[in-house]
């Protein structure tokens, strides 16, 4: 619903908007599940697939007039770009929000309270258990502050990937609309572009980050120094990632406030 809506705003075309709808809802599908294809799942995917295809030939028609150019659009109004820019900024503003909160509050947070608990244990933060000899020396300390803080960082990375991927995409398509307005919204449109390409790159290096912290612990030390080896290069270069992403988003934010008041004219 939300891909259709978003289709339907930024392009007033309703059939690209359903078939917009169909691919999400795959790709929704096929990303979400663990293991779509498997026994227990395959029925649901099968039906989204073929359900999808069955949309697509259904709008076969549409199709055709969409590469040819001469699909029908819906008439352009004052209500429906006002409808599109709060769309656009408050897909925005959650991807550039909770992005700046995650990798500049939350995450250090939680890093910082696990060295405490660690440190200060036994304590009610460990339900007054004792999970470290009173002799542990500080490497081991931090070794293990380093793994309860990857265990609970670890499982929000792809939720929280996820969020910033509809929200970046939601941006883009929007963005996308004002393309003719002037010079500054091709500018904002290929910002954002870019830092929802740095988004998509930087969910599978996430996914290799949280693997490479808890196999630096493995039992097999080949295991073990492959991926001190690689933890650190690797985890720099997501760090670089959402750094650049958030301040490209934040400059696309402040950008919105030249969105055009009036109705864009098409190319």
């Amino acid at each position: 619903v939300l891909a259709w809506v978003t289709v339907a705003l930024a392009s007033r075309t309703v059939s690209l908007a359903s078939l917009a709808a169909v691919a999400a809802l795959v790709a929704a599908r096929v990303l979400i599940t663990p293991s779509p294809f498997d026994a227990h799942a395959i029925a649901g995917t099968l039906f989204c697939l073929i359900g999808s295809v069955f949309v697509v030939v259904k709008h076969r028609g549409n199709v055709k007039r969409l590469l040819t150019g001469t699909e029908m659009q819906l008439s352009d109004s004052p209500k429906r770009h006002a409808t599109l820019a709060g769309l656009h900024c408050l897909a925005l503003g959650l991807w550039f929000g909770g992005a700046a909160f995650f990798n500049f509050a939350a995450a250090p947070a939680i890093f910082a309270s696990f060295e405490r608990v660690v440190a200060e244990q036994p304590s009610d933060r460990t339900a007054g258990l004792t999970i470290l000899p009173a002799d542990a020396d500080a490497e081991t300390k931090k070794k293990l502050a380093s793994a309860l803080a990857g265990s609970a960082v670890g499982p929000i990375f792809p939720r929280y990937f996820a969020v910033m991927t509809v929200c970046g995409l939601i941006a883009v398509v929007t963005a996308w609309s004002w393309r003719s307005a002037g010079r500054v919204h091709r500018v904002r449109f290929t910002i954002l572009a870019v830092a929802l390409m740095l988004v998509l790159v930087g969910w599978p290096l996430s996914e290799w980050v949280s693997q490479f912290r808890f196999d630096r612990y493995a039992a097999d030390p080949a295991v073990a120094a492959d991926a001190k080896r690689l933890f650190g290069p690797v985890h720099l270069v997501s760090l670089a990632l959402s750094f650049v992403t958030n301040v490209l988003t934040g400059i696309g934010l402040f950008l919105a406030g030249r969105l055009p008041v009036t109705p864009v004219p098409a190319d």
